[in-house]
């Protein structure tokens, strides 16, 4: 996440990308990184204490079988 959000404004002001910037271009670039931070936010697992009791080890990894069977739809409900 901080790479995702960081590396745009400071990729911008390195390169001085933002020196053009007008209105409409800054309006755009907030709203694509505010639509980075969501699609992150959705595709993070939700932690719950009701879902860690189940959880299993395969091939060294942890692995949450509830989680793998909701969609990124029905967690992000969850969190609201």
């Amino acid at each position: 996440m901080f790479i995702a959000v960081y590396a745009q404004p400071t990729g911008g002001i390195f390169f001085k990308e933002f020196y053009y910037f007008q209105l409409m271009n800054v309006v755009g670039f907030a709203f694509g990184v505010s639509f980075l931070v969501l699609g992150i936010y959705m595709l993070s697992p939700v932690l719950d204490d009701d879902n860690q009791s189940e959880t299993t080890e395969e091939g060294g990894l942890e692995v949450n079988k509830d989680a793998l069977n909701e969609t990124s739809v029905a967690r992000l409900e969850k969190r609201i």
